[in-house]
């Protein structure tokens, strides 16, 4: 009987480990300025190690005092270098040498208005209510959603305006204070479902002409004809003659998709986008490129405790508090350290990435016109700034870049590339944006289905597939042929 041998195989694996220090630093590269100051923050409070430089500046020296602190401070740029053939050439350094203070940040709009929920409420006041009704009709409009819907079923608010108030409400009080909820300014707020929203809209006109009478019959019973744009089939369902259901589809392209259109949004839906790049064409035709941080970045390690550590390791022999003491010293000390070289990694990234960007781009920044972006993918800038596309692509996530022409995010910067019929590469966005003229001069009574627009495309040189053309549509939210089929009279 054959024993099975056992013994050591020696075998060679690879084993890819990500050290803590290369997630802390991925970690904060992904996070953009204003979250970046939070973090900062909370790590300085956790870490008496870690003490920004205008905290010190005012401080008296002490040993070893602060004669350190000016070249700790240069840190951040001095050790930056960009060594791109091109970049040395093509931009104007001075940026790099200069913070967001020397140089104006537009955020995007800050809305710091009432909701749409709060004006409504305010509304309420000119209705005789009681403490009863002005209770659940406020309920009912904070149950509404930011389209200016309500998602929620009659019972439902019953049940839990009952359990929350410790009353007993019945669905017909409920749907009594929808009423009054839909009769705000403007009307139709806390609409169940489109349906619903256009009737009451068309109900408020109160117009006795012929056509609001059929653009309310066509709501209630071909709604979904009219979705499908089946004008056809509606004028010979109501026996209508052209220029009525012209009318009344005239009267039904007025209406609001949603309630809420055009009133400001909740103040939790509020953004603030402070830019992380900012670029500009200077005087000489070049680049000046600077990228936003906060003072807040400017960080060192607290001298006090350096000295105290350094006292440690001079001492020949410790004591065990003294040893716990060295210990906890050591480890705050070199958190802070592996921080603040975090950041430093986390800024070299961003200007590398930024610069090769705009050296990819050089045409966008320098007449905002998106037709004018050459195809660049991550790939791209990674292989440019040797570092991973999963870096790259943290980089750009959620930032934004402030142009001459406007603030952009980063990502619509990157496009793929079409060979044309001519050989040359052209950015997917050209493509689109010869997709949207051809759309905008079809024959609304009869649109273009997508293989006829691949057609059309290939005449001007740019050969793609319907699928193609059906994905280009999709993402520029166009729709269907048949739902951009237009009656005319």
């Amino acid at each position: 009987m054959n024993k099975q041998r056992q013994g050591q195989v020696h075998a060679q694996k690879q084993q890819q480990k990500i050290i803590p220090q290369q997630i802390q630093f991925l970690n904060l590269l992904q996070l953009p300025i204003m979250e970046l100051e939070q973090r900062i923050v909370a790590e300085i409070e956790e870490n008496p190690a870690l003490e920004l430089f205008e905290t010190t500046q005012n401080a008296e020296n002490t040993e070893g005092g602060l004669s350190e602190l000016p070249d700790e401070a240069e840190r951040i740029h001095t050790k930056i270098s960009i060594d791109n053939h091109s970049l040395d050439t093509a931009y104007s350094s001075d940026g790099l040498n200069q913070t967001t203070n020397n140089y104006p940040i537009y955020p995007l709009n800050v809305s710091d208005t009432l909701s749409f929920q709060d004006d409504l409420k305010q509304q309420l006041a000119f209705y005789s209510l009681s403490r009863r009704q002005y209770l659940l009709c406020a309920y009912i409009i904070d149950m509404v959603d930011e389209d200016g819907y309500l998602r929620y079923s009659l019972e439902d608010i019953a049940d839990d305006f009952s359990f929350i108030f410790k009353v007993f409400i019945e669905e017909l009080e409920v749907e009594s204070a929808l009423k009054i909820v839909q009769s705000l300014d403007p009307v139709g707020i806390g609409s169940r479902h489109i349906k619903e929203f256009m009737l009451l809209q068309l109900h408020n006109k109160r117009c006795s002409l012929p056509a609001t009478k059929i653009a309310t019959t066509i709501v209630e019973n071909h709604l979904l004809d009219l979705s499908h744009k089946n004008f056809e089939k509606i004028k010979h369902s109501l026996s209508l003659t052209d220029k009525v259901l012209f009318q009344a589809i005239q009267l039904l392209r007025i209406l609001k998709p949603k309630p809420n259109m055009g009133l400001s949004q909740p103040k939790d839906y509020a953004r603030h986008i402070t830019p992380d790049f900012v670029v500009s064409s200077n005087d000489n035709g070049f680049f000046d490129i600077y990228v936003s941080h906060n003072e807040n970045t400017r960080l060192h390690i607290n001298n006090h405790y350096k000295s105290l550590l350094m006292s440690f390791d001079n001492t020949p022999q410790l004591t065990k508090e003294q040893k716990e003491n060295r210990q906890f010293l050591q480890h705050k000390v070199t958190a802070a350290q592996l921080f603040i070289d975090a950041l430093q990694q986390r800024e070299h990234s961003l200007i590398r990435t930024i610069y090769t960007i705009v050296d990819l781009q050089q045409s966008f920044f320098k007449t905002g016109r998106t037709n004018c972006l050459r195809p660049m993918v991550l790939k791209d800038v990674a292989q440019r700034v040797d570092l991973d596309i999963s870096t790259i692509s943290r980089v750009t996530s959620l930032r934004y870049v402030q142009t001459d022409f406007g603030i952009f995010p980063l990502k619509d910067l990157f496009t793929e590339g079409i060979l044309t019929d001519d050989g040359k590469i052209v950015s997917n966005r050209v493509i689109q944006e010869a997709l949207i003229d051809i759309i905008n001069a079809e024959n609304k009574a009869n649109p273009l289905n997508d293989q006829e627009i691949a057609t059309l495309l290939a005449e001007t040189g740019y050969s793609i597939a319907r699928r193609t053309v059906a994905k280009y549509r999709d993402h520029l939210n166009i729709p269907t042929a048949i739902l951009r089929r237009e009656f005319y009279f």
